[in-house]
């Protein structure tokens, strides 16, 4: 095994980032041809600068998740000199690769980071770790200084044999709990051993960023924090688990899991994972511990995020791909590509939330909360503050429930209930045929588009499409002279029966 090469860290006020590693190879003649020690050297001790990120070259392109996934796989590999490598299949029925891992060799609170890292890795791929006692596929240990990771591997890229060390000392530095740099440390270094580079070439006190965007955000792979390239839009977080570009690289590797989510999950309070995950979603949600970021990786079920715990103004984006703000911070919590989240919990900040295209239930709480639906048959549910709610495409419901509240069907044929308090329904054109359940002529209004109607008074809108039915009011704007189009656009009010009375409850917005 080669040595490893020395590295420097300094720190300042601002935002830490890593310094780079070093990459040393070597060749023992005793071994077969073909057979190759590849040795991923000291992790870096976290820093930074004033000035950004010390191995940024822009301009660069930025990598689409493939891309960025092949890199990590063998782009790298192959900057440095080295070949693509990763454990061989096995035979089981909980895997398709069964790897063992020894950690004997570490303390107890060691232990307790290397299995909730390796959590992480069994959640996004066809990896099961079975624990021994001797002989491990991967071996952990402490007694070499700093962290860093060696792997043996044939001619056929079949990893034989892995190491992992993190020592004592980098625990007792930085830190022992799941939203720490030694958390994130545990992580990278399995990477490694699973067969995963850098995200850029890079190993050391110098190197070569590749791609704009490789920050921590996509992979915590990379040697970049989120706040030290400016084209990641990010603030600075300990990745906790795989991110982004490492599921989509340790999938082409190994493969989906076996074990998929394919039931009902619950992602965050009252979850159904193990202890790491409940542990991960208290400390993500939790703005007073050091920042941690996540991305969730899920199939199958009707899945719920329950971030009710939560007291911060968090921005949640419920479409695979994107990013949200959780606990204060700027893009800490991701979906995966593939995943479909179909519920949400929020806290009791005033929190907004975008839906996916699936049939999504949105709950909100006690702030004054801004929920969207998105394109599927969604129930959006405003809670107790003054909520502003729309269900965006599809045939939603939408209940304001206490408070205050703004309520927008949007496009199709939506049903809304104000709730308690004086509610603001919003009309305009391709708003199809709504249903408003709980008009109350005197507290609620009913908001039309200025744009859209800006051409009459309300008084005229009311004699010209609306008329009485069995259900109460009806406006029927089809053939509308008003919108300047055929339409299919009606509004009707559930139990209200006084169209003079209406009159004074519209307003133009």
């Amino acid at each position: 095994m080669g040595s490893i090469a020395p590295i420097s860290t300094f720190r300042t006020k601002a935002a830490t980032m890593c310094n780079l590693c070093a990459l040393t190879q070597t060749f023992d003649p005793g071994r077969h041809v073909g057979e190759e020690d590849v040795t991923i050297g000291n992790l870096p001790l976290p820093g930074g600068n004033d000035e950004g990120g010390a191995v940024e070259t822009p301009p660069l392109p930025y990598g689409s998740l493939t891309e960025l996934a092949s890199y990590l796989t063998s782009g790298y590999w192959e900057d440095g000199g080295s070949s693509a490598h990763s454990f061989a299949a096995t035979v089981g029925e909980i895997s398709a690769h069964v790897i063992t891992v020894d950690l004997t060799a570490l303390t107890s609170t060691g232990q307790r980071l290397a299995r909730w890292a390796l959590d992480s890795w069994e959640q996004v791929a066809d990896l099961h770790f079975t624990e021994v006692t001797r002989g491990g596929d991967i071996t952990f240990d402490d007694s070499d200084s700093g962290a860093y990771s060696t792997s043996s591997f044939d001619e056929d890229g079949n990893t034989l044999a892995a190491t992992v060390n993190i020592s004592q000392d980098w625990l007792a530095t930085y830190g022992t709990t799941l939203a720490s740099y030694s958390m994130t440390t545990f992580v990278h270094e399995i990477g490694h051993a699973l067969g995963l580079g850098h995200l850029g070439n890079y190993n050391g006190s110098t190197g070569t960023q590749i791609y704009a965007n490789d920050s921590w955000q996509l992979s915590v792979m990379s040697y970049i924090a989120q706040s030290e390239n400016s084209n990641v839009s990010a603030d600075y977080a300990f990745p906790s688990g795989p991110m982004m570009a490492d599921i989509v690289a340790i999938q082409s590797l190994y493969g989906t899991p076996i074990e998929s989510d394919d039931g009902d999950s619950t992602w965050g309070q009252g979850g159904t994972y193990s202890r790491y995950f409940t542990t991960l979603f208290a400390s993500i949600t939790d703005p007073t511990i050091e920042p941690i970021a996540f991305t969730i990786y899920d199939v199958g079920g009707t899945d719920m995020l329950d971030l009710s715990g939560s007291r911060t103004a968090d921005v949640v984006n419920l479409n695979a791909g994107g990013f949200s703000n959780v606990a204060g911070h700027i893009g800490n919590l991701a979906i995966a590509s593939g995943t479909v989240i179909e519920n949400i919990k929020v806290g009791r900040g005033n929190d907004t939330v975008y839906g996916n295209a699936a049939d999504n239930v949105i709950r909100g709480q006690t702030g004054w909360d801004l929920l969207h639906g998105g394109s599927g048959r969604d129930r959006i549910f405003g809670g107790m503050g003054r909520d502003t709610i729309s269900g965006d495409a599809g045939n939603d419901r939408l209940f304001g429930k206490k408070g205050h509240d703004w309520l927008d069907g949007g496009e199709g044929n939506d049903i809304l209930f104000g709730g308690l308090g004086r509610d603001t329904f919003f009309y305009g054109f391709g708003h199809d045929a709504d249903i408003i359940r709980d008009f109350d002529l005197d507290l609620d209004k009913l908001a039309f588009s200025a744009l859209d109607f800006g051409n009459t008074d309300a008084e005229t809108l009311v004699k010209t499409y609306g008329r009485l039915v069995d259900q109460g009011i009806r406006l029927d704007f089809s053939d509308s002279v008003i919108l300047g189009a055929d339409t299919n656009d009606r509004l009707t009010l559930s139990g209200v029966y006084d169209l003079d009375a209406l009159v004074d409850d519209i307003i133009f917005v």
